[in-house]
């Protein structure tokens, strides 16, 4: 009898110890404050949307005078950097309708639009070997 309550400790602490969760089963859900960034620069013009659907998922479009006019596509939110509790960066991974991957980089630094007015962070886009700066406009919150 001693040794059936020994056999049943043991087994209990071997399956309490198989109950861990594989992170790479469960994707992270990055949260974040913002519904949608408008963002936009120059030479040549461009304007940006990105709006948040559901989890890390956004889809954006891009209007520009050049090759760019008309490019949209899905993003995904792949980091967040953040300090004292407020967010210092954002960098979304995507691909257009042709398949051309890109990055999107927002941050929440000095940016000065061409009317001389400090708006609310710069962004960076890469596009097809091309970077494209500008400024962000609006930050619409949750």
């Amino acid at each position: 009898m001693k040794y059936f309550f020994l056999i049943c400790l043991f087994l209990c602490c071997l399956t309490g110890c198989n109950n861990k969760k594989n992170d790479s089963d469960n994707k992270k859900v990055i949260e974040v404050e913002f519904e949608k960034i408008i963002a936009g620069g120059f030479e040549p013009a461009w304007d940006l949307i990105i709006i948040h659907k559901n989890k890390n998922s956004y889809t954006y479009n891009i209007n520009s005078l050049s090759e760019l006019n008309g490019i949209s596509g899905v993003l995904t939110l792949s980091k967040v950097t953040k300090k004292e509790n407020t967010i210092k960066q954002l960098v979304f991974n995507g691909i257009d309708q042709n398949k051309n991957n890109l990055i999107i980089t927002f941050s929440k630094e000095s940016c000065i639009n061409m009317a001389g007015d400090e708006t609310k962070g710069s962004l960076k886009l890469i596009w097809k070997n091309n970077n494209f700066t500008g400024c962000v406009h609006t930050l619409i919150r949750k």
